[in-house]
């Protein structure tokens, strides 16, 4: 389904941004064909991003009897936690942006699903991968939140993270595929389609 989008026209109803670095993957990967992601329509999807990952913590605070958008004391940093989050949005951006092979389309949500599910308990950060969430929970002093002194240390880990695994990914388009009938295929879609 594709609806009038006020930034590029037509466009789909969602591209499955609800990340940042997957945006900014997104665009990054297509910002040189006709149908990428603009950087204005980028831009627009991390400011949502962010102001709705700060919004939700209030009504989140509540359903818990937190007082609303309390600062957060639970330190995270040090080396361990801040490697996990580079693992964890590295993985992300791969499984986002890497193309299937032999011109098949790949289940992405099924693929992110399963990694966002297998990193909160696969890394030692518990898999935060998203820097407006990882801000978000800035704003609550429960066991899911971090103390605002250790966000930019997150975020710095995590865009990292996706840097090397958009440069993985970018190793792995140049490949040739086998499709099924053993022609060569090149030139598959990512998964920011």
């Amino acid at each position: 389904m594709r609806v009038k989008s006020s930034f590029t026209g037509a466009t789909p109803v969602s591209g499955g941004h609800l990340n940042p670095l997957v945006t900014a993957g997104c665009w990054w990967t297509g910002r040189r064909t006709p149908t990428g992601l603009p950087l204005r329509e980028a831009t627009a999807y991390a400011a949502v991003h962010t102001v709705g990952a700060i919004a939700g913590t209030g009504p989140a605070d509540a359903m818990f009897g937190h007082p609303l958008f309390e600062l957060s004391a639970v330190p995270r940093g040090g080396g361990a936690l801040l490697l996990g989050e580079a693992v964890a949005a590295g993985t992300l951006l791969l499984v986002v942006t890497v193309p299937a092979g032999g011109g098949r389309r790949r289940p992405v949500s099924t693929a992110v699903g399963l990694w966002v599910g297998a990193a909160c308990r696969a890394t030692s950060s518990g898999g935060f991968a998203n820097p407006a969430v990882t801000l978000g929970r800035a704003f609550t002093d429960g066991w899911t939140g971090i103390a605002p002194g250790s966000v930019p240390g997150f975020v710095l880990a995590q865009t990292a993270g996706a840097a090397a695994g958009l440069a993985l990914a970018a190793l792995s388009t140049g490949r040739v595929h086998r499709a099924a009938d053993g022609q060569a295929v090149t030139g598959s879609r990512s998964g920011c389609g």
